[in-house]
């Protein structure tokens, strides 16, 4: 089997200390219930998504990442975010397949970093105690609001990274089943004043979220979101 597990692209940016996590924003799905469109470029109030999570993540980690399907990696838009960009190294191995190739990413460029934190790029409304709450242990960490496990957004240690990548290359690629195999603890968030982790399927949850975005921005310390 041939892995693809980071492209000439993905040169290394530097970690701001060995302790600091690096942050893949997961960015490949296909937006089907959206119409089809590219789900990183979809504006919510004024930024798109991908602007969005990037500002939110910022200030909590010391490399962002970015995590994309094969077929979109020498887009326009990709290029123009200049962060390194990691492929799936299984072609439909949806979300996990984009971690494992995040995980492989950081033991090349970021080995002595503490984590990989995982988020999908449609929830425009990230909290900005995510990496230090799912970091306060070791170990396997996902959150959870209002009774539900967000397992896209995760802490991972690179210890794991072997275990993520057997997983991938059998075909298990659903992140909630080898969640329930390994140990993982659950990190919850209140869902008030607002659901920091609702995220963008559809036309109704984006019109959720532009009617929630000034009411966010009013309460967060990001300014926006």
């Amino acid at each position: 089997m041939t892995w693809r597990t980071w492209p000439a692209k993905a040169v290394g940016m530097g970690i701001s200390s060995p302790k600091s996590a690096v942050a893949v924003i997961l960015a490949g799905g296909e937006g089907r219930r959206l119409g089809g469109v590219t789900k990183a470029t979809v504006t919510v109030d004024g930024l798109t998504l991908l602007e969005r999570v990037r500002a939110a993540l910022a200030p909590q980690v010391g490399t962002i990442i970015l995590s994309l399907g094969s077929h979109q990696f020498d887009t326009p838009w990709a290029d123009a975010t200049g962060l390194p960009i990691v492929t799936d190294p299984i072609a439909g191995a949806g979300p996990l397949g984009g971690i494992a190739g995040a995980l492989v990413w950081c033991r090349a460029y970021a080995p002595e970093t503490s984590a990989l934190i995982s988020t999908p790029v449609d929830v425009p409304f990230l909290p900005a105690d995510l990496v230090a709450r799912l970091m306060r242990e070791d170990g396997v960490a996902v959150a959870e609001s209002g009774g539900q496990r967000h397992y896209a957004i995760t802490a991972w240690p690179l210890a794991v990274a072997d275990d993520v990548l057997r997983a991938v290359a059998k075909g298990d690629v659903r992140i909630r089943d080898w969640q329930k195999k390994h140990p993982t603890r659950v990190v919850s968030w209140p869902m008030d004043p607002y659901d920091p982790f609702l995220n963008i399927n559809t036309p109704e949850d984006l019109a959720a979220a532009n009617d929630l975005a000034p009411r966010a921005a009013a309460q967060s310390p990001r300014g926006f979101a």
